[in-house]
């Protein structure tokens, strides 16, 4: 449980188990806090809830939490879109679910198939699913680099099929080409050229 994030002993037993990443809750906290020697991914939870399993269950608790009636087809849906709105927004803080959607009429599965085929036809790029050492590794990523724009310390210009980068602090700088994201060290005072297709 996320609570357990607060348990003083928790560094200590996560160096001695040799854990860098574990789980936290992206509600609550949306950015990598650090516990002794590992650091938390905030996850976002789902509206697919812990203690249902069948259509009807889910349905019930998400009409008492939102006060609205909804059908299964419309709450699917809605949950779909969610979640898509993360991915198209290249989050890499992942998103979390429970053992027991998985259980009955595995409702889980209706959400995450309803998502990944909307993705499919808006987006040619293969789904990716990093490890949660590589989702904090490209959210620390992210948040470098957005940083940096906002204090002004990066620009980037394109001419033609010419990319220039120039940063006045050390920073990664995204860059897409063919739909691939790949990051590109700058140094302070050296500009960067990338030539693009």
């Amino acid at each position: 449980q996320q609570s357990g994030l607060h348990n003083p002993q928790l560094p200590a037993a996560l160096r001695d188990a040799g854990v860098r990443v574990v789980a936290s809750d992206a509600s609550r906290n949306p950015i990598p806090l650090r516990h002794g020697d590992a650091v938390a991914l905030p996850r976002h939870p789902m509206n697919v809830y812990q203690d249902a399993a069948t259509r009807t269950e889910e349905i019930e608790e998400y009409d008492a939490r939102y006060h609205v009636h909804v059908t299964w087809a419309e709450f699917v849906q809605g949950e779909s879109t969610r979640l898509l709105r993360l991915v198209l927004a290249n989050d890499p803080r992942p998103s979390y679910a429970h053992e027991s959607n998985l259980a009955k009429d595995r409702i889980l599965l209706d959400v995450l198939n309803t998502t990944l085929d909307r993705y499919r036809t808006l987006v040619r790029v293969p789904f990716a699913q990093p490890t949660m050492t590589a989702a904090l590794h490209a959210l620390v990523q992210q948040r470098a680099w957005w940083g940096a724009v906002r204090r002004g310390a990066v620009s980037v210009v394109r001419r033609g099929a010419t990319i220039t980068y120039t940063a006045r602090s050390a920073v990664e700088a995204p860059l897409t080409i063919d739909g691939r994201l790949q990051w590109i060290a700058l140094s302070p005072g050296r500009p960067a050229t990338v030539s693009v297709p």
